[in-house]
């Protein structure tokens, strides 16, 4: 059964990430990348294409994982933002239950954006078993050199249903092409290199065969799956969701909340993004130079 909000008011009053409880919002992200991940193609992978679904999922992983560093570095306190990265570890470690790889990525990425890990005031809020939950997530999810093999077989060997980390593929087969030729200087055909790309490619073609393309057990909650189409995008549609920031505005924000303790780094970093420190009884903030 899914888990609905207590207080159904949101449908005057707008929605927010904590009105929704985390195992459900997993469960609809879920079930939403599920789909778009099946709805890729072979034809896709071979030819590189990242125009069309592949694009869209990718598109979609940058937004989600801006959407995490966003609701946290717009949040006006530090015990606040520790309540929401408490919150986003919990979601990622239901995500990563359902064997939505790709989604935990999503989230681990947000927490782990240079705005977000430099919060040390309010990660310092965080408590001790959502601090080790995260740094176990982070060590399970490494795609380091040591750990990449071990990463590739136990979303391999994860039972169906399950939703892949696409970028792992997207990176491996980019890494392939970039790394050697597909023709030799004598024209003969580079077999190990496209060896190399089947065997990625095949392996995500199992993902979507019989059996490993199961559909998840779960029912689809629409309003649920709408807040999250909501936060991976830029536009509110009534509910209480942040717009996206870039990058440069989200570490500008990341400043403003917190400021660096090294003033050098501060005037750097503020002169490098256009910005002058705010003269408000605040203290520490950044605002935009008057044009």
């Amino acid at each position: 059964m899914p888990f609905l909000p207590i207080n159904m008011s949101y449908r005057s009053t707008g929605m927010s990430f904590f009105d929704l409880h985390p195992v459900e919002l997993a469960r609809q992200i879920t079930l939403l990348e599920h789909e778009a991940f099946l709805e890729t193609s072979t034809d896709e992978w071979v030819t590189a294409n990242w125009n069309g679904s592949i694009g869209r999922v990718i598109a979609r992983f940058n937004d989600m994982s801006r959407w995490v560093s966003t609701e946290i570095v717009t949040a006006d306190t530090a015990h606040y933002r520790a309540l929401l990265i408490q919150r986003f570890v919990l979601l990622a470690s239901t995500l990563l239950s359902l064997n939505n790889f790709n989604g935990v990525m999503e989230v681990l990425t947000g927490l782990q954006a240079a705005s977000v890990a430099r919060l040390g005031a309010s990660w310092a809020c965080v408590s001790g078993e959502a601090a080790k939950a995260y740094r176990a997530l982070s060590e399970q999810m490494s795609l380091d050199s040591k750990n990449a093999a071990k990463f590739r077989q136990r979303m391999e060997q994860a039972a169906a249903p399950c939703v892949p980390y696409i970028g792992f593929y997207v990176q491996e087969l980019a890494l392939l092409e970039e790394s050697s030729p597909t023709y030799y200087e004598d024209g003969r055909i580079n077999f190990p290199k496209q060896y190399g790309k089947i065997g990625l490619i095949d392996t995500l073609a199992t993902y979507q065969g019989e059996g490993r393309a199961a559909p998840y057990n779960l029912v689809k909650v629409e309003f649920v799956q709408e807040f999250v189409k909501v936060c991976a995008s830029s536009v509110s549609g009534g509910m209480r969701v942040a717009k996206l920031l870039s990058d440069d505005e989200l570490m500008a924000a990341s400043c403003r909340r917190e400021v660096p303790s090294d003033e050098e780094d501060v005037a750097g970093y503020l002169s490098e993004n256009g910005l002058q420190r705010s003269t408000s009884s605040g203290g520490g903030g950044a605002k935009g130079k008057k044009k």
